[in-house]
């Protein structure tokens, strides 16, 4: 069964009868509507995203895969090559891949017949996470009126407009962190139950999701390494709940790394749940001197190569220095350099971490390297400006929670590729996030109090770094060495091109 099939009865059945079963735990302020109320209210975002992400793809018709995205097709090829008896699955052939997220597409593209399959997934897993899944890990209850659904709806559209093409493409991105974060809403939701029958059930499915977040991307691990001591943590004083959960968590976890255990025995003679992705050190140093870094189909005449890489002086610079070379350098020599050109180490990776916070285009294989959306620029900007003014809103009324750890799991992955070739794919966990806490989460009403008795001093502010992040922004761009780029206008290699 896959992830989809698990959460929609999950979530349907014990979600919806959670209320009762928990008695004092939930706030009277969240009993809002009866149970059937509440169904339609997530069944109807369900359906529309799901739809709507369903004609979003039949739209754009991308078919052709490219480099990461062909390389995932061609596994799923690889594990059902002979149909869809499971024990197939064994036969994964040796790769810096887990094999899960492929045997997922693969089955989905054998009984969806070819690229429909890969559609279908996607949308699914885009319902269950905007529908059920972010409800639950961050508000522990779900979508419960009519402007609580157009709020979630508002999430989606804005990331329907910057990632749906991402979602075109078979890439591990999106899963890992729909896996993640639905392992967080059902670790949450079986704090609300009673019964430890259905505890165990969750803890179980948690188990699950968490393995398969780390199966699709082995970064993933970091957020499993949070995720299980805060829970483990915040349920110190039920002991028996807690053991329940995590044993059947554990349980979870060992049942969907046996296949990998079996094909790594196979490869790497070591019956082991690892997946051995051995890249880490050679894309550390490449990040030491690239300040952004984006992927083309190479369809323009005079740029055909693959990478779009824009330089950062400073990290060349010091690498020279040191002679350092992608073959002898490790992981540990970061720390070396930190202590030897602390501002300027400091000032690379705030350079990435601008280029992971500003998309400037919303095609994840870019056909046309001029084409810089400078709307785009500009409303991320604004809903990351908006993100900080609401939580720094929301610290200074209500202060932290242990909660935060849940979100901090979420964001580990995204924020440890600071340190390696900024992508922007790789920071969409936090794009999620803060999409739908702008569009969902967020107290307008105390927004615009705190706002009214700071205006001057929150505009002034916002202005400044505004002007700042438009200033950096273009300072990367103008880096690739083969096209500097502006934001406003690059007709001049157009122009070029054409004569």
């Amino acid at each position: 069964m896959t992830e989809e099939g698990i959460l929609i009865p999950v979530f349907s059945d014990l979600y919806q009868g959670v209320i009762q079963m928990a008695g004092k735990k939930i706030d009277e302020a969240d009993i809002q509507t009866n149970t059937k109320s509440k169904q339609i209210w997530w069944l109807a975002a369900f359906v529309i995203i799901f739809c709507s992400a369903m004609l979003y793809a039949n739209h754009a018709d991308i078919t052709e895969q490219y480099y990461d995205t062909k390389e995932y097709w061609n596994l799923a090829n690889d594990i059902l090559y002979n149909g869809y008896d499971p024990i197939y699955i064994l036969r994964f052939p040796q790769t810096i891949r887990g094999y899960f997220f492929p045997m997922l597409v693969g089955y989905f593209k054998f009984f969806f017949d070819g690229i429909r399959g890969w559609r279908v997934l996607a949308s699914l897993s885009l319902a269950a996470c905007f529908s059920l899944s972010l409800p639950y890990a961050i508000r522990v209850r779900g979508i419960n009126s009519l402007r609580e659904l157009l709020r979630t709806l508002a999430a989606y559209a804005v990331f329907l407009w910057v990632w749906g093409n991402l979602m075109q493409y078979p890439l591990s991105d999106f899963p890992a962190f729909f896996f993640l974060i639905s392992a967080i809403a059902l670790l949450r939701a079986a704090d609300l139950l009673r019964s430890i029958a259905a505890k165990a059930s969750m803890g179980f499915f948690v188990g699950v999701l968490l393995y398969a977040a780390y199966n699709t991307r082995p970064t993933f691990l970091y957020s499993i390494l949070i995720i299980v001591p805060a829970y483990a943590f915040m349920n110190r004083k039920n002991g028996k709940s807690l053991v329940t959960v995590l044993i059947t968590l554990l349980l979870g976890m060992t049942i969907l790394a046996l296949p990998q255990c079996y094909i790594n025995n196979r490869h790497e003679g070591s019956f082991s749940p690892k997946v051995f992705y051995n890249l880490m050190d050679s894309e550390v140093y490449r990040g030491i001197y690239t300040a952004r870094y984006e992927t083309c189909t190479g369809n323009s005449p005079d740029y055909r190569s693959p990478e779009l890489v824009f330089n950062d002086p400073v990290g060349r610079v010091i690498l020279e220095r040191e002679k350092l070379s992608v073959d002898d350098f490790r992981l540990t020599r970061i720390f070396d350099l930190f202590l030897k050109y602390p501002a300027d180490m400091t000032g690379i990776y705030f350079r990435h971490l601008l280029s992971l916070l500003t998309p400037v285009y919303r095609d994840v294989y870019i056909t046309d390297i001029y084409g810089i959306d400078i709307p785009l620029i500009i409303v991320s900007i604004l809903l990351w400006l908006t993100a900080g003014y609401g939580l720094l809103v929301q610290i200074k009324r209500k202060g932290l929670h242990l909660d935060a750890f849940f979100v901090l799991a979420v964001c580990i992955p995204g924020l440890l590729q600071i340190f390696d070739e900024p992508e922007l794919r790789f920071f969409l966990p936090l794009y999620v996030l803060c999409y739908y806490y702008v569009f969902a989460v967020i107290d307008y009403r105390e927004l615009a109090s705190d706002f009214r008795k700071n205006w001057l001093p929150v505009l002034l502010i916002s202005l400044v770094l505004f002007i700042f992040w438009i200033n950096c922004t273009s300072s990367i761009l103008t880096g690739n060495y083969t096209r500097p780029l502006l934001i406003s206008d690059n007709s001049v290699y157009l122009a070029d091109e054409n004569q």
